[in-house]
């Protein structure tokens, strides 16, 4: 919804604490309270609206009975009085609301098929502008539903609408709507007149229209606002989340490098703990040949090895030999000579080595 860069998203944490974030909570909850407020006065006026609305009878030939409190006739003694009763129970902005008798006028009963009223009220004003000789230069109509598909269209002369406003106008008197008698409110009025209360009531409709626009856009903003810093959130956490996989890779090679040199260094133990090092067998035989022994050849493998010199006496070599525990096998691979020179007797001894207990 919004593509402007925050510099200050970076600081997301504190944001729904910071200065605009209360401000706009506070602004949202004052309109609430408005709102609140206004449906309820709306609904207490609604209540009263009936009672507040004043529908008065314009009687010229004085036929309507005493009861009646609202009575105008065609004197302009009349509307001057009924306009100060109304000034002084003040509803006179409110304007009212004049019955004209049947009698005043031209009632004519048609049949018109069941629509709703805005259709019934093109029907009959093509009929009339087709049919009739009236016009809307000379004559006002309404209408007023009977049974079934009985509807009175309901005429008047402009003539005489035309004398109640000017008397309206002389007394100071407001007048709401003039309509005829007997119909309601789902019926046209023969005029309708803008009062001082219409008025009032278009500015308060207009007023809150711009309120609720301001409200709408204001908390658009801030689901924008916050939508923006959830985002900047979420790529902040898939940013973490990312290095701290980086991070898991690193480690995890750094362990498996770890434990191929722990598993190596077991393993080289474990090939010492099972076999004699090349030097250890050499210092042993060191240690055990005695000091007349001369050798001229020493031989050690992986598994065994051998030697090749001269003594006095080769015999007492093999058991000497044999009492060492990482030697066995030892044996004469040849046999003993004498050597013409020396007199002493060459050998050839081969051995095994094995693992000491």
């Amino acid at each position: 919804m919004f593509l402007v860069e925050i510099d200050m998203l970076k600081y997301s944490g504190t944001v729904r604490n910071s200065y605009v974030m209360r401000e706009l909570k506070a602004a949202w909850q004052w309109w609430v309270t408005e709102l609140k407020n206004g449906c309820f006065e709306l609904a207490a006026r609604l209540r009263v609206r009936r009672t507040e609305d004043v529908h008065a009878i314009f009687d010229p030939e004085n036929l309507c009975p005493a009861s009646e409190k609202w009575v105008f006739d065609s004197e302009i003694k009349s509307w001057k009085e009924n306009s100060e009763k109304l000034t002084k129970s003040n509803r006179s902005d409110r304007g009212i609301s004049i019955s004209i008798p049947l009698s005043l006028c031209l009632v004519r009963t048609s049949d018109y098929p069941i629509v709703p009223a805005y259709e019934l009220e093109q029907i009959i004003a093509l009929e009339l502008s087709t049919k009739t000789p009236f016009s809307a230069d000379n004559a006002s109509w309404t209408w007023r539903q009977g049974q079934g598909k009985h509807t009175d269209v309901i005429l008047i002369k402009k003539d005489i609408l035309n004398r109640l406003k000017d008397l309206a106008d002389e007394s100071g008197t407001v007048l709401r709507e003039i309509r005829a008698a007997g119909t309601n409110e789902r019926s046209r009025p023969f005029e309708k007149f803008e009062t001082p209360h219409s008025r009032k009531m278009r500015f308060i409709k207009q007023l809150s229209l711009a309120l609720l626009l301001s409200a709408t856009t204001l908390a658009s903003t801030a689901y924008g606002y916050n939508l923006v810093l959830k985002t900047q959130s979420l790529r902040e956490l898939e940013e973490n989340i990312s290095n701290l996989r980086r991070e898991a890779a690193v480690l995890n090679k750094s362990n498996q490098a770890y434990e191929a040199k722990t598993q190596a260094r077991q393993e080289l133990f474990a090939y010492k703990n099972e076999r004699t090092s090349i030097v250890e067998t050499w210092a042993r035989l060191t240690q055990k040949l005695p000091k007349s022994v001369w050798l001229t050849e020493l031989t050690i493998e992986a598994n065994g090895g051998g030697i090749v010199g001269f003594t006095a006496n080769a015999a007492s070599l093999i058991e000497l030999l044999e009492q060492d525990s990482t030697i066995e096998g030892v044996s004469f691979s040849t046999a003993v000579r004498i050597d013409p020179l020396t007199k002493a007797e060459r050998f050839d001894i081969r051995f095994s080595r094995e693992t000491p207990l």
